[in-house]
């Protein structure tokens, strides 16, 4: 029970010293990289996907995978139809 008495008033003896201040968030501003060419962007997609497969999931996931990177090569095709 001292224990316990001790510790709390430890921890109340820390508290009034480390008196904890905050602060607003500043708006930091970047500069995102240029996309990719539509060119380099599919053969990107087409190394990722056989790297994808050759690591040896299942064919369920590799289904999964195959659906996934067949709908960022569609994306990727309406951006640059778009433009």
């Amino acid at each position: 029970m001292t224990r316990l008495l001790e510790a709390s008033r430890s921890m109340q003896e820390r508290g009034k010293d480390n008196k904890r201040e905050g602060k607003t968030a500043e708006e930091i501003l970047r500069v995102s990289p240029a996309d990719l060419p539509p060119s380099e962007r599919l053969e990107r997609l087409r190394k990722d996907l056989i790297r994808a497969l050759e690591t040896g999931y299942s064919s369920d996931y590799q289904a999964l995978i195959r659906r996934y990177f067949e709908l960022l090569q569609q994306d990727s095709a309406e951006e640059s139809s778009l433009k």
